[in-house]
């Protein structure tokens, strides 16, 4: 069976219709759901004159899943984090690093969510870039888009090379991974690199960016109103004591802590990771910069509902 045959219909695009195009074919229904396309950019080169890299963007879905499958066993037990790095080279010179990876839920808050972003002078660093663009070949299959409807890795790997001459490597694909495991980690490491030359590093501890929204005991101050199920909620914050009526009955009048961005009832070991709730309403969380999240478990299910700021 032919090539093209197993791949589905190629069509013959241009650079910027490629880009133009996948959003609309990212579209989830049930007519599509599982139709599979492929483009290949006729203009993209297969070689590239230039050395000197200006902009460079790599895009991984579920990174931590990148090396399942490990050929070289220099690379066992070695892992990815980062699901978006990027490099872009500011007029003076100097280089802009941003990059985004780990446990992102606030509610399983591990140590390994990070967000840095940074300006650092290029220490070699795109020199290395090019030396892995060259080493693991990656200009092969440039102008590659694969795309399968309906998946739910989302909108999966991308790698996009910017250089000086304006000369461009661009690939991307939802069904199947674009490059080797090596290549990705190699690149992974050097970003990493990046960061920890510059104070930072691809964990919690070491990011730069506010990773999440937390409520604070300023922000909590006042009464908050809400309904669960047709029932009047009501929150009372007084400094770092919280009442909290249900119904129109008083179910809780204790102090406070604010854990992982929860609101838990204070001196029963919430601070420890206890697992420790408020009678009724089990815990409350900032939604936005106006409302809270209040969150209900009774009968071995659990809703939420939403409280407003009253003033």
């Amino acid at each position: 069976m032919k090539k093209s045959a197993l791949l589905g219909t190629i069509m013959v695009l241009s650079f910027a219709n490629i880009l133009s195009s996948i959003p609309v074919l990212a579209g989830n229904c049930e007519e599509c759901a599982g139709m599979h396309h492929d483009y290949y950019d006729k203009n993209a080169p297969q070689k590239i004159n230039s050395e000197n890299i200006v902009s460079f963007t790599l895009t991984l879905n579920e990174p931590q899943r990148y090396g399942m499958i490990i050929e070289n066993p220099e690379y066992e037990g070695k892992e990815i984090l980062a699901y978006t790095m990027s490099l872009e080279r500011n007029g003076d010179g100097t280089l802009r690093i941003k990059a985004k990876g780990g446990n992102m839920y606030s509610s399983r808050r591990d140590g390994s969510a990070f967000i840095v972003d940074f300006t650092t002078e290029d220490q070699g660093y795109t020199s290395k870039l090019q030396e892995l663009v060259k080493k693991y070949d990656l200009i092969k299959n440039n102008g590659y888009v694969s795309h399968t409807d309906g998946l739910p890795s989302g909108d999966g790997d991308t790698l996009s090379v910017v250089y000086d001459s304006g000369e461009k490597i661009y690939k991307r694909a939802n069904n199947f991974r674009i490059l080797q495991f090596e290549a990705a980690y190699e690149i992974y490491s050097l970003f990493r690199k990046m960061a920890v030359d510059n104070g930072l590093d691809f964990n919690t501890a070491g990011s730069n960016v506010q990773l999440y929204d937390d409520p604070t005991v300023e922000w909590l101050q006042g009464t908050w109103k809400g309904k669960h199920f047709g029932n009047e909620v009501v929150a009372i914050f007084r400094d770092n004591h919280l009442q909290i009526y249900y119904g129109g009955k008083l179910t809780d009048d204790s102090d406070y802590v604010i854990v992982d961005g929860e609101v838990k009832p204070a001196g029963k070991g919430a601070e420890e990771g206890k697992y420790v709730v408020f009678e009724t309403v089990t815990s409350l969380t900032k939604k936005n910069s106006f409302s809270l999240c209040g969150h209900v478990y009774k009968n071995k299910s659990s809703s939420t509902f939403e409280l407003m700021r009253q003033k």
